[in-house]
């Protein structure tokens, strides 16, 4: 799947050059290329936040959709949108990374639970057990 069919990438206040954008939009590539078959929509906003007083003023949001229903949000501050783009998608990285060990913790747990129920049930009407309960 070609996640900038799905990266929606914003700025307010700020303005990317080309070459910092085609910089952040293959950076965004790289970082969710292992979990892009789980992204439905994902929105990367760019924002200024002290205007011109200076400092770290670059505020870096992701916002992910993905396909299992969740939402996945995580920011980070930075002198300038590559280093605060850097921040956030190394944590946005480690959130959906996460989030999908807890979906197969939980599949594999429910998988479990349904085994143990199957042979609960089939104990439970072999003929063994109905003889000598009988």
């Amino acid at each position: 799947m070609n996640v900038l069919h799905v990266l929606h990438l914003r700025t307010r206040g700020i303005s990317l050059l080309g070459d910092e954008r085609e910089m952040l939009e293959r950076r965004i590539v790289f970082a969710v290329d292992r979990f892009a078959d789980r992204i439905r929509r994902m929105d990367v906003t760019f924002e200024d936040v002290n205007g011109p007083r200076g400092g770290v003023d670059v505020k870096c949001h992701v916002h992910l959709v993905l396909r299992d229903g969740g939402d996945v949000d995580v920011e980070s501050l930075g002198p300038n949108p590559l280093a605060a783009g850097a921040t956030a998608l190394d944590r946005m990285r480690r959130a959906v990374g996460r989030r999908t060990a807890k979906r197969v913790e939980e599949r594999r747990s429910g998988a479990s639970l349904r085994a143990v129920v199957r042979e609960v049930e089939a104990e439970a009407s072999s003929p063994a057990l109905t003889t000598a309960a009988g």
